[in-house]
């Protein structure tokens, strides 16, 4: 039987590319992804013609995977120049003028994705997966790499507290595999988050409610809302007033040291550090100090950014077409959205390792 051997090129070969292997559809298809070129190639055993090729289910997947490694690699997507479709054992070839692919993210931008470049996380868990099996850990993915791209911190803070949002949400699904979470208690969002920072986080904080519920204090869960609400305005107000750069929040998390002592020195908030055990705050209400378990880096990374999401998204409150740097909420919205790229960059790697092992684990019960 004939075997067929395709080639898709985008504009000229470099010889310095990094290849990628994978099954689509039981067929091998390889990857070649360089700076401003790539190449997908795949052999079949059915004679096509190249609008064939490239009208293909398999090539259109293997564009999407080497744009999305090109991303990753090399920081920015090349501009279609030149699409060539050849077959290996015939000297016809077909140039495409009109190639059929719309790029969310301009080639002329440069998204730095260094925390995702692993040749094993790209093959393994990137280059498998067709977009059938797509599922919340790759959405949280996409909607990560998508913020990077932007410069305006509206549109990063969406697309960062999608991914985050992704992450929490899919954690659910554990309780199928593993029963390490009450069955009861995973339909509530604000349940499932709790445990999943309890568990997950390096610095061991737990958000006792993100979701505006009665907030953990003393151990008591009857605070008032509205005292909770107070606490938190007075917080964000103050950490917004102090001189701080969004480097200076990047460089105090990944100092030595406790990650909430260094972000309260930078953000003027070192009485809400509890001096006894510095993983945990003093939440002052109504002129008393209470004892929180929660960190200030989860509390400020999970209680500003959820009243941000919610004035966003439910159109509570505009976004900020004009505004100045030393405005509360533009400030507000600068600090959430480095602590939730902060966190990201540190995490969505292996979250999404783990969300795709688990899809798999329930595709295996399954059968």
């Amino acid at each position: 039987m004939a075997k067929y051997t395709y080639s898709v090129i985008v504009n000229d070969v470099d010889s310095d590319n990094k290849p990628f292997r994978y099954t689509y559809s039981k067929m091998e298809m390889l990857v070649l992804v360089a700076k401003d070129s790539f190449i997908v190639m795949y052999e079949t055993n059915t004679e096509k013609t190249p609008d064939q090729i490239w009208m293909s289910r398999e090539v259109e997947d293997g564009v999407r995977k080497a744009l999305l490694a090109q991303l990753i690699f090399f920081g920015h997507n090349c501009e279609f120049k030149k699409v060539l479709i050849k077959e290996a054992n015939s000297d016809e070839y077909k140039i495409i003028d009109e190639p059929r692919v719309y790029n969310l993210i301009p080639s002329d931008v440069y998204v730095d994705l260094s925390p995702l470049r692993d040749n094993m996380f790209v093959t393994e868990y990137l280059m498998k997966r067709v977009k059938s099996k797509y599922e919340s850990g790759i959405a949280a993915l996409f909607s990560y790499i998508y913020a990077k791209s932007k410069k305006c911190e509206e549109d990063k803070f969406t697309y960062f507290w999608r991914s985050f949002n992704g992450i929490y949400s899919s954690v659910a699904k554990e309780s199928v595999v593993d029963g390490s979470f009450d069955k009861a208690k995973v339909k509530k969002e604000n349940e499932v988050l709790k445990n999943w920072l309890r568990n997950r986080e390096t610095q061991n904080f737990m958000v006792a409610s993100l979701f505006n519920k009665a907030y953990a204090v003393n151990n008591d869960y009857t605070i008032a809302e509205k005292k909770i609400k107070h606490f938190f305005y007075t917080v964000r107000d103050k950490a917004a007033k102090a001189n701080w750069t969004k480097d200076d929040i990047r460089n105090a998390l990944n100092a030595r040291g406790n990650k909430n002592v260094n972000l309260a020195n930078v953000l003027g908030l070192q009485n809400y550090v509890y001096s006894v055990n510095p993983d945990m705050m003093v939440v002052e209400i109504e002129g008393q100090p209470k004892i929180s378990k929660s960190s200030l880096y989860g509390y400020l990374m999970t209680e500003l950014a959820y009243q941000i999401r919610c004035s966003y998204f439910h159109a509570a409150k505009p976004i900020l077409l004009h505004t100045t740097l030393s405005d509360p909420e533009f400030r507000g919205l600068q600090l959430a959205n480095a602590l939730l790229e902060h966190y990201l960059d540190e995490n969505i790697k292996d979250e999404v390792m783990e969300k795709i092992k688990l899809e798999k684990m329930l595709e295996e019960r399954q059968k």
